[in-house]
């Protein structure tokens, strides 16, 4: 009995040094582009107030006569760095004329995929932040994108736009034109 009670002891101390240290999502932002970074002791950026559901879903609009589909998923994803885990949104595209002709789709590419728009963080506006890398990145099709759902609108409308990085490397032209929208547009829940 006293061998159960010990192995039981044991198996409970292993069990409690393995918890994790969990940071809101919505805390992420106060360690963003800090020099200190994120705490050693978190283990998990956790979306423990579903803050990141209302982004989720298929939204859909227009921009300069192109319609713009884009795709909002909730992903765990574990850091290549050091052990940390973190909730985060992804976003994949679909972008066609007004004759349906598809100028761009990433919604057949694997969530890893660099193509595929990663998400950042939570700003304290509200907004989420998405690290874009475009096919023709090396020639400025890179940036930033932000997402914010309009207030009053039960969730079902919500804004984006392209901040450019502008960043060349190795391009012989002077850049691309962005396929994404560098104006704020409204996106439509479907």
């Amino acid at each position: 009995m006293k061998n159960i009670f010990l192995i039981g002891f044991l198996i409970l101390a292993t069990l409690s040094c393995k918890a994790q240290n969990i940071l809101p999502v919505e805390e992420l932002v106060n360690y963003w582009g800090t020099n200190e970074g994120i705490p050693k002791n978190i283990t998990y950026v956790k979306d423990v107030n579903n803050i990141l559901n209302k982004f989720t879903g298929t939204w859909k609009g227009n921009y300069n006569n192109l319609n713009y589909e884009f795709s909002v998923f909730k992903i765990t994803r574990l850091s290549k760095i050091r052990p940390l885990t973190f909730d985060e949104l992804i976003m994949k595209h679909k972008i066609t004329d007004s004759n349906g002709i598809v100028i761009e789709d990433t919604t057949t590419l694997p969530d890893d995929s660099v193509y595929v728009i990663k998400g950042r963080y939570l700003a304290k506006t509200g907004s989420y932040v998405l690290s874009y890398i475009g096919k023709d990145s090396n020639c400025g099709q890179n940036g930033t994108v932000f997402i914010g759902i309009l207030s009053g609108t039960r969730e079902t409308k919500m804004q984006l736009f392209l901040y450019p990085d502008g960043e060349t490397i190795d391009c012989n032209k002077q850049g691309v034109t962005q396929i994404l929208p560098t104006e704020v547009i409204t996106l439509t829940k479907q």
